[in-house]
């Protein structure tokens, strides 16, 4: 059956068992919280988020409906709202997942202010600038910003996607990575380390930071200006990290962990959870150090 497009709400609604509470629009795409957009569905499973979002056709849990405010479109669910929105985008919005077959390379190896090395892969919609340095073999997928007088060397990916997945009963439902990637100026990336594209919205790296090779940095997450990240730093998604926090070798933050600024983490330390600005972390699981 070929799907009509702009989708109604009331389709989605009966295809998914879901409650439809307000007015019958249609679904362009999909937003976020944070960019809240019409006629577009975003989801939420928290309580103070629903109460904030006033646009689009919002997917949440049953039991938000007594909250729910009058002239705002819902999809009320049973189960995981995140699970529900994947599903419906998996459906029904597949045309909006980027390319990352397509090679652009030769558009931007005309463009004199950067340098490109060999065997390198640039997808459409990625914007690199001046004086920035891209060494050999290195990937960028689609929704990549790269900022002025960067160095990326051999082998690095950026804008992958992350491991984004939701279980569904016995089947593992794919989380689409729909995001990108924002490096801003002055950044240098180690060979070998990558950089997923955020889930929806962005990861930010932050002026002047350093990463070391063979590093990982999870989805959504903000590395802030100025930070160090030495050899086989592995970030969690949507994990936030103040200004000059410097993490010693094999250091993890786990995801959505919150670090302060000018904060060091020590070699091969677990951190688990979120501390505070100007301190040191050792350990596992990591702990101040006194």
């Amino acid at each position: 059956m070929k799907i009509p497009f702009p989708i109604d709400t009331s389709f989605v609604s009966q295809a998914f068992d879901l409650k439809l509470v307000g007015q019958n629009i249609p679904i362009y795409g999909f937003s976020i919280p944070d960019n809240q957009k019409e006629n577009t569905i975003i989801w939420t499973k928290t309580n103070h988020v629903f109460l904030n979002l006033k646009k689009g056709i919002i997917i949440a849990p049953e039991s938000f409906e007594s909250i729910a405010i009058e002239g705002v479109t819902y999809l009320f669910c049973s189960k995981s709202p995140r699970l529900i929105f994947a599903k419906i985008i998996n459906k029904y919005f597949s045309h909006l997942f980027p390319d990352d077959l397509t090679n652009f390379v030769h558009e931007h190896k005309n463009n004199k202010s950067i340098k490109i090395g060999e065997n390198c892969f640039i997808a459409k919609n990625v914007k690199i600038g001046a004086d920035t340095i891209i060494l050999h073999n290195t990937s960028i997928f689609e929704n990549t910003v790269i900022g002025n007088n960067c160095l990326i060397q051999s082998g690095c990916s950026l804008g992958t996607s992350g491991l984004g997945f939701e279980y569904d009963g016995e089947e593992i439902v794919n989380f689409p990575q729909l995001g990108g990637v924002v490096i801003k100026n002055n950044v240098e990336i180690g060979p070998n380390s990558t950089i997923r594209k955020g889930a929806l919205g962005n990861t930010i790296i932050e002026d002047g930071c350093k990463i070391g090779a063979l590093s990982n940095i999870g989805h959504n997450s903000h590395i802030g200006a100025q930070s160090i990240l030495t050899c086989q730093c592995i970030i969690g998604g949507s994990a936030v990290l103040g200004k000059r926090v410097f993490m010693g070798m094999n250091s993890i933050i786990k995801n959505k962990i919150v670090i302060g600024n000018n904060t060091v983490i020590g070699m091969g330390a677990v951190v688990t959870k979120n501390f505070p600005s100007d301190i040191t972390i050792i350990g596992i699981p990591a702990k101040i150090k006194k």
